[in-house]
């Protein structure tokens, strides 16, 4: 059994402008919606029914396959601590790297044809889960490879592990200008691989190959995440790795991940696994599935 990698989404779009741009919670909405359609086996279709029949032009699907990739458990990146250089900004897992270079060679054409034919146009990153650290490794690959593209990069990841080192994560900081990590709440997945936690100064530690967040964590700090529900930027310290944030909550789920699944699985109330099995990415159907569902219970 192989893990499909069609997780990391990238759209050309028109529909933002970079110029005044900050954190939009109608547009983290969508993105989620997005990294959602990316478990599809029809992203196309899925697409059509998030966004309108004819918004999209075309969809390119790739996939790939990796003889150490076999289960969808090896993603968990503490099973798999051995961390590599990334274009000299740091090292990341190297779980992330080889499925990133794998789905990065087989779309980068792609994406590059479809950035030159639409010039003026933004490009939209995002991901759940793995698909979030690869989105992560996205854009920065993409602003190495094309430094002009930098300020139409907006990237939005949702249940993002930490992707890299303390170095990654301030290259990264610096090199894509228009990044929101959105947590839901105790989601357990952020806080993996743990970081060296500092007792004494209730921090995570910044030393070589130390795991680290980079930035800017949006956190939904409620056991109820709607697209109108409060959230924080956070901002405070230490830098993108906020202890009044997702932080404070590092250990609370370590004991009982049962309970704290539910908060990864979930963003703005959606299964982003379920949404494009059971409704193919239309939320009319998927909501009255979801009541049908919830009534039998």
């Amino acid at each position: 059994m192989f893990i499909k990698f069609m997780i990391v989404f990238c759209v050309i779009s028109s529909l933002i402008d970079i110029e005044a741009y900050e954190f939009d919670r109608d547009l983290s909405y969508r993105m989620a919606l997005l990294s959602s359609a990316a478990y599809s086996d029809d992203p196309e279709t899925c697409l059509s029914n998030i966004f309108g029949q004819h918004f999209w032009q075309h969809v390119t699907q790739d996939t790939f396959r990796h003889d150490t990739l076999d289960s969808i458990s090896a993603f968990v990146a503490v099973s798999h601590p051995t961390k590599e250089n990334f274009q000299n900004k740091g090292k990341v897992l190297g779980y992330w790297k080889v499925a990133f270079k794998g789905i990065y060679r087989k779309l980068n054409k792609t994406f590059i044809d479809n950035v030159m034919k639409y010039g003026n146009y933004s490009i939209w990153i995002t991901g759940h889960s793995l698909g979030a650290a690869l989105a992560s490794l996205a854009a920065m690959q993409i602003v190495i490879d094309y430094p002009l593209l930098a300020n139409r990069i907006v990237l939005y990841t949702f249940g993002q592990p930490r992707v890299g080192d303390h170095e990654y994560a301030m290259k990264h900081d610096q090199m894509v200008n228009h990044s929101f990590r959105v947590v839901d709440y105790i989601d357990p997945v952020v806080h993996l691989p743990p970081c060296r936690y500092l007792e004494f100064e209730r921090a995570c530690a910044t030393g070589n190959d130390d795991p680290y967040h980079h930035g800017l964590e949006v956190f939904y700090d409620t056991d109820d995440m709607k697209k109108s529900s409060n959230f924080t930027l956070c901002k405070g310290l230490p830098k993108d790795e906020d202890m009044h944030c997702s932080d404070k909550y590092t250990f609370r789920c370590f004991e009982n991940t049962r309970d704290c699944i539910s908060f990864h699985t979930h963003y703005y109330n959606i299964d982003l696994g379920e949404f494009p099995t059971i409704s193919n990415c239309s939320l009319k159907r998927y909501m009255e599935r979801y009541e049908a569902i919830h009534d039998k219970i």
